[in-house]
């Protein structure tokens, strides 16, 4: 028992003295050492800028919207908002990176280890070691950001707010930059790269939450406010007037007007929106084209249908065709199921044919 308090005497004995010594050299160190004072007043001359984080995080309650949703689709939406703010903050990273290189080339100057005190009595080996540990603990505890990034995490959540499924992507400068390039590509509030518009119509759409689906049912008592009919609310939708999320990717298709005047482009097809077109059309009336389709080479019909989906009930609408629009199609086409569907709902007030010499300009 003796034996054993002794040894533990003798361990406590040498840990400590082990700890003065350490505490020793590091003291001498610190103020003797002509490199690391050097060190010292030059992380005084360098500073950086702080990192400002515009990490994204959103919670879905919507398991349709959380797998439509991408991150990249949210991070578009808030870049519209916070564009300024990032592309301040990635410059400040990239000041920093710079900095920190010419930073790098003055630290790597000091590389021979000198004291401006005679180191009597010191185990010169022991010391020189120490040295360069503290050194490099110095010269590591300058860590400024020197990339820039932006994390997207999207949450999935119960109606009672549990979560239980989320995705997340980073998002380095480069691609950040792009985004905001394609989003400064519009003609006021029109976005002219159609990928971006159809992000922010999904994240747009995705404001209505399950939470608020069902408050409006219950505020309206379960009935459609434009049509008057009442359904279960698992049959209703709260939803734009063309569902974006049955498609929709237009900034005005959410939009009617009491009055339009059209002049679209004769004889253009519509091959290119073909699967769109044809994608939208499955959907009926939910749709623009549900009386039917014109040929593929014939567009105009379809700005025709575009225009009075958008009309109000009482709107007016003011649409320049070409005469195919009158005759073409047989019986049961397309075409003549366009021209039946706006006659027999009395949409058409008059007919107007312009004489090939009527002055235009």
């Amino acid at each position: 028992m003796i034996g054993f308090i002794i040894s533990v005497i003798i361990i406590a004995v040498v840990i400590i003295t082990i700890f003065i010594v350490k505490a020793v050299y590091k003291s001498f160190v610190k103020n003797h050492s002509v490199r690391y004072k050097q060190l010292v007043e030059l992380n005084k001359k360098y500073t950086f800028y702080d990192f400002v984080s515009h990490d994204q995080e959103h919670v879905y309650d919507n398991k349709n919207f959380y797998n439509d949703i991408s991150e990249k689709d949210y991070l578009i939406y808030q870049l519209q908002f916070i564009q300024s703010d990032v592309i301040k903050q990635i410059n400040l990273m990239k000041f920093n990176n710079d900095y920190y290189l010419k930073y790098e080339k003055e630290v790597k100057l000091l590389n021979t280890i000198s004291y401006d005190k005679e180191p009597k009595g010191y185990i010169k080996g022991l010391l020189n070691h120490i040295e360069k540990k503290e050194f490099n603990k110095l010269f590591n505890s300058v860590d400024p950001c020197r990339n820039y990034s932006i994390d997207v995490t999207l949450y999935l959540s119960k109606i009672n707010d549990q979560i239980y499924a989320k995705k997340t992507k980073t998002f380095f400068s480069d691609e950040i930059l792009g985004l905001i390039k394609r989003l400064k590509n519009r003609n006021g509030n029109f976005f002219n790269d159609k990928g971006i518009w159809n992000s922010i119509c999904r994240v747009e759409r995705g404001k209505v939450s399950n939470k608020l689906r069902f408050a409006v049912y219950k505020r309206d008592g379960y009935r459609c406010r434009i049509c008057g009919k009442s359904q279960n609310s698992a049959f209703l939708e709260v939803d734009h007037i063309y569902p974006i999320a049955r498609g929709g990717n237009d900034q005005f298709k959410d939009t009617t007007f009491d009055y339009i005047i059209s002049n679209p482009p004769f004889g253009i097809d519509w091959k290119k929106e073909k699967d769109a077109v044809e994608k939208e059309a499955k959907y009926g009336f939910d749709g623009r084209f549900g009386p039917g389709l014109p040929s593929i080479s014939d567009g105009q019909l379809l700005f025709m249908l575009n225009g009075v989906k958008k009309l109000k009930k009482n709107g007016r609408m003011a649409i320049i065709q070409n005469g195919s629009s009158l005759f073409s199609g047989d019986a049961g086409s397309g075409p003549s199921e366009i021209r039946k569907y706006l006659i027999s709902e009395d949409m058409v007030e008059a007919i107007i044919r312009i004489h090939k010499r009527f002055p235009v300009s």
